[in-house]
């Protein structure tokens, strides 16, 4: 078995949460990991590798110091780093990080992509017609979403926005007690990137999708969502207005999607797998490395 310990972040406290289900079938994410040959350990001390998320940061000389005075500690035992925010929020991991020792939500074309891996639910839209005819958003309110919502508001677009912190406007109504089951009560959601650049892309379009809603999406233009095809609409003006016109194929796809294996791309599983072959990578090279001769002076 490979030791590994999940050292504990500031704004993303642990990794790995060992209650969850994989992805449809009843196997627990501590079981796969252990079929992939990995358990977990309280200490680093007795890692055989650690498991690392990048923190927030500021584009200023002293978080960079400091960000490449960690990566230049981290010798003795080898690690993975999984970044979870945009280039705008975490500029010192992204200029530091080794990317073959990473793995990004926004990794233009640099690193390889991180999923956020997330459990499947019934998105339960056979019921979809009788929800609230409004649209929802839950998010926090940055700088790029402020001007959005503004101008969906000056459409006339009906629009209820849930946040622990307020928005500016009146149709902010307060935290929502639940993501997906507050979203549930309604027939349209906005799902909002943090940041439209080097391919960001996080978990709230699936969570939207998964809440059942027809759902509007903002983020990076190149992104390919392929795999996603039918299961949403871009937010424009066009599409807004369109919303009851597109909004029968868009339930279809949504089904679709939510019920094949498509939506694997954002399990627990695929997150596991991905992880797993950084994971075995990184051990095999600090092996290898460990047994190169050393020439006698």
């Amino acid at each position: 078995m490979i030791r590994l310990y999940d050292n504990p972040g500031i704004c993303w406290p642990t990794l790995i949460d060992h209650g969850p289900l994989i992805d449809r079938s009843q196997i627990t994410v501590d079981e796969y990991w252990r079929s992939k040959g990995f358990e977990f350990v309280s200490s680093p001390n007795e890692a055989d590798l650690i498991l690392r998320k990048a923190e927030l940061s500021s584009p200023t000389l002293e978080f960079y110091a400091a960000e490449q005075k960690l990566n230049e500690s981290l010798t003795k035992t080898p690690s993975i780093l999984f970044i979870g925010e945009p280039r705008e929020l975490a500029p010192a991991a992204y200029e530091f990080a080794d990317p073959r020792k990473s793995l990004a939500v926004a990794p233009g074309n640099d690193f390889q992509r991180m999923y956020f891996g997330r459990s499947w639910g019934d998105p339960q839209i056979e019921n979809w017609s009788s929800r609230i005819d409004r649209f929802v958003w839950i998010g926090r309110p940055i700088g790029h979403r402020l001007s959005i919502a503004k101008r969906l508001l000056d459409l006339g677009v009906p629009l209820d926005i849930y946040s622990r912190e307020p928005w500016p406007f009146d149709c902010w109504k307060g935290p929502a007690k639940d993501d997906v089951e507050t979203a549930r009560t309604y027939k349209f959601r906005i799902a909002c990137e943090n940041s439209n650049t080097h391919l960001y892309h996080s978990e709230k379009l699936f969570t939207s999708i998964k809440s059942g809603c027809v759902s509007f999406y903002w983020g990076d233009p190149q992104l390919d969502l392929s795999f996603v095809k039918n299961a949403y609409v871009q937010l424009t003006p066009e599409n807004l207005s369109a919303r009851n016109d597109l909004a029968p194929a868009v339930l279809e796809g949504m089904s679709r999607f939510m019920f094949s294996k498509d939506w694997e791309v954002y399990s627990i599983r695929e997150f596991i797998d991905r992880a797993a072959l950084m994971i075995n990578a990184q051990i095999a090279g600090s092996s290898s490395r460990s047994q190169i001769p050393v020439a006698p002076e």
